[in-house]
């Protein structure tokens, strides 16, 4: 905001409150209120540097959110997707035969999470195929002493 809107939103907010006394007579005229409330704007040279560098990183999120919509669009072309505002149905996404996996990490009200102990975890995770209707509760318990090729925090 520059030193002059800085002034003209002060002389208004001051317009609407009632003013008393010294005041007032301070704020008696318009081209005094400036004057007056120009001294308080902010010209310092820090100030107004943050205030260029909020602007320029704003735009910078501008554009990559713009690239980004321009990525999605060829990806989604690429996978023969014409209509971008078509609103996709659970059977558009999903037709025939489909199977379901998922694994808790954290414990929620259909998974516990991933629970670990000395050389192992046990983990429990849920399988369905639309097929047959099948639906599978799967509770493991891997022990990472015997297995191989796991990354060094296992």
């Amino acid at each position: 905001m520059t030193a002059k809107l800085f002034s003209v939103a002060l002389v208004a907010l001051l317009a609407a409150a009632p003013l008393s006394g010294a005041m007032a007579e301070t704020a008696a005229s318009a081209p005094q209120k400036a004057g007056i409330f120009a001294l308080l704007a902010p010209k310092d040279p820090a100030v107004i540097a943050a205030k260029a560098e909020r602007k320029a990183a704003r735009q910078a999120e501008r554009e990559a959110a713009r690239a980004a919509k321009q990525d999605e669009k060829a990806r989604a072309k690429k996978w023969g997707i014409t209509d971008l505002n078509r609103k996709y149905s659970m059977t558009d996404m999903a037709k025939g035969d489909v199977m379901f996996a998922a694994t808790g990490v954290t414990s929620g009200s259909m998974l516990k999470g991933v629970r670990r102990f000395h050389n192992g975890a046990e983990t429990h995770s849920i399988v369905m195929r639309s097929k047959t209707g099948t639906v599978r509760w799967v509770s493991a318990h891997h022990n990472f002493s015997v297995k191989t090729g796991l990354p060094s925090w296992a």
